[in-house]
């Protein structure tokens, strides 16, 4: 009998020592659980996968499971102070997203702040930070469009410039200029009238190269309002 225990044990000893492991390390991960405080573990802002630089969602995640999967009673973690019109919805038990309806404008400041008292989904207090900051900061440029770029940049040269968030044209006529290698200097700039891009845009025709490269990058329609058609809110000049 003893020969047989132990033709067994050699037998099966790999998968012996795996039963044995595998209980072991359930109890280890569910102590680690236990004892782990709940907390925020990526609070930021982005987009909807434009890539254009506009900010349009702010997501929350959590080093937990904070909602059984697939709730849709579920409660929203936090609050904010945007005084914008947005959804917030679970994607999946530990990440909540808050959707704007549309992008944020340049230089807004908002708060995004957790519940009090919220708890996980095993009834854990969430601990840690609980108010996050949302600033968008100032425009940045989504395209740019150079005429005669190709002949080389002339001495006056204009520059048809598209943002993801109106700029303010007394700032970009102070702080703005362009930079030329192998010159140090700043070469300021004229910031020309509201109605030039429009006219640049219209004179270069629906069919141009340059104009639907420009307009697809700036997330401006190929087809520009006739004159005297109601205003299109894409196309802003500033």
């Amino acid at each position: 009998m003893n020969i047989g225990w132990r033709g067994l044990g050699a037998r099966f000893a790999g998968k012996a020592k795996l039963a044995l492991i595998l209980p072991l390390s359930l109890a280890m991960a569910a102590t680690a659980t236990a004892d782990t405080v709940p907390q925020v573990t990526l609070a930021t802002p982005g987009s909807a996968g434009t890539g254009d630089g506009t900010v349009t969602r702010f997501t929350l995640r959590f080093s937990e499971d904070m909602v059984p999967l697939g709730d849709p009673r579920a409660a929203a973690p936090a609050t904010n102070d945007c005084k914008l019109p947005s959804t917030g919805r679970w994607v999946d038990t530990r990440t909540w997203v808050l959707e704007f309806d549309k992008p944020l404008p340049g230089g807004l400041r908002c708060h995004v702040e957790l519940r009090g008292g919220l708890k996980t989904a095993r009834g854990v207090t969430v601990a840690g930070n609980d108010r996050f900051a949302l600033d968008t900061g100032g425009p940045s440029a989504r395209a740019i469009l150079a005429g005669g770029i190709y002949d080389g940049i002339e001495e006056e040269q204009i520059f048809l410039v598209a943002t993801n968030v109106a700029a303010d044209r007394a700032s970009v006529g102070r702080f703005g200029y362009c930079a030329v290698d192998g010159i140090g200097e700043k070469i300021p700039l004229d910031v020309l009238p509201r109605a030039t891009a429009t006219e640049i845009l219209t004179g270069l025709g629906e069919n141009n190269w340059s104009r639907q490269s420009f307009t697809s990058d700036a997330g401006l329609p190929q087809r520009l309002p006739a004159a005297g058609a109601p205003a299109n809110t894409d196309l802003v000049p500033v």
